[in-house]
């Protein structure tokens, strides 16, 4: 009897261990895609796995062993827990709604955009939203300048604007792309409610 028992214990152990490593009968220096994150990877190395992360904006392509600029839209690892809403690179209304960890695409109602700080859709007045195209072209990036600050502007990568601050004395100039003198820029007046 307790040799069954620990027979079933180590058979257990051992089942669970292949579970949850991720490197187990892998060759070694595969690279295998964490199932946690789109951007995250771990090397396997004797069957051990070692943690990796690919910088930011790239996520891991598993097909290509390596970090690439991807769909950010299904970069979405729901929580296996609760409801949680993510936003879609390049659309202000749409998001991906997270329940018990299954993703259910939806949309904001007109006149309302999704608020990625709230989790929730507001008036789209109310909302800062930078709607980068869902292709990049390298050569020739997307620049969005800031609808509230004019020292603020977004380059466009992988779907999602990436916020970017000219330096003190200068504004973003959206005709040229690059930070000017607040003279040759026209920016909208900001009334602050302080």
């Amino acid at each position: 009897m307790i040799r069954s028992v620990l027979a079933l214990f180590l058979l257990g152990c051992a089942t669970a261990q292949a579970q949850t490593n991720p490197c187990q009968g892998q060759p070694n220096y595969r690279f295998v895609a964490d199932a946690t994150s789109c951007y995250k990877y771990f090397t396997c190395v004797n069957g051990e796995p070692f943690p990796q992360e690919c910088p930011v904006p790239f996520v891991f392509v598993e097909a290509t062993q390596s970090c690439d600029y991807g769909d950010r839209n299904a970069c979405v690892n729901c929580p296996a827990t609760g409801i949680q809403n993510f936003p879609v690179s390049g659309s202000c209304t749409q998001f991906i709604q997270c329940i018990e960890g299954s993703q259910f695409p939806r949309e904001c109602p007109p006149g309302t955009a999704f608020d990625s700080n709230s989790g929730q859709c507001n008036l789209a007045s109310a909302v800062n939203c930078i709607a980068c195209p869902a292709e990049d072209d390298p050569a020739n990036p997307t620049f969005i300048p800031d609808a509230t600050d004019c020292r603020k502007y977004f380059i466009c990568v992988g779907g999602s604007g990436i916020e970017q601050i000219c330096p003190e004395g200068t504004s973003f100039n959206p005709s040229l792309n690059v930070c000017d003198l607040p003279d040759r820029v026209q920016c909208p007046a900001v009334v602050s409610l302080l």
